[in-house]
């Protein structure tokens, strides 16, 4: 793979988590160790003492995590008054997280 193939999934997997560090956090208390989990893997997206390839792979096995055992990312919504409101909200939480991963693993690669 190319280094600007790999510095684009970066980037993508850095937009992507950023975002959902923001959802997550605007949920409150009920969502922290959600939270906490996703400030990890975006520090470890930002690590710049690795190559990309390194990053990604780190960071690949961190999203692969919070997707382990019965209660997982998975599970994760958010929660609005508006229903309406509310599925657009994680219609776009799952874009998210369909890009994340796409872009730690490859394309595919999952």
């Amino acid at each position: 793979m190319t280094e600007d193939a790999l510095a684009d999934r970066l980037a993508s997997a850095q937009q992507a988590v950023h975002e959902l560090v923001e959802i997550v956090h605007s949920q409150g208390r009920r969502t922290l160790g959600w939270y906490l989990m996703l400030l990890d893997i975006r520090d470890a997206l930002a690590d710049t003492s690795k190559s990309p390839e390194e990053i990604l792979s780190t960071a690949a096995a961190m999203v692969d995590a919070i997707y382990t055992g019965p209660h997982n990312f998975g599970e994760f919504f958010v929660i609005r008054s508006d229903q309406v409101e509310m599925i657009v909200a994680n219609e776009h939480i799952e874009e998210l997280t369909t890009r994340l991963l796409e872009a730690v693993h490859g394309k595919g690669e999952r």
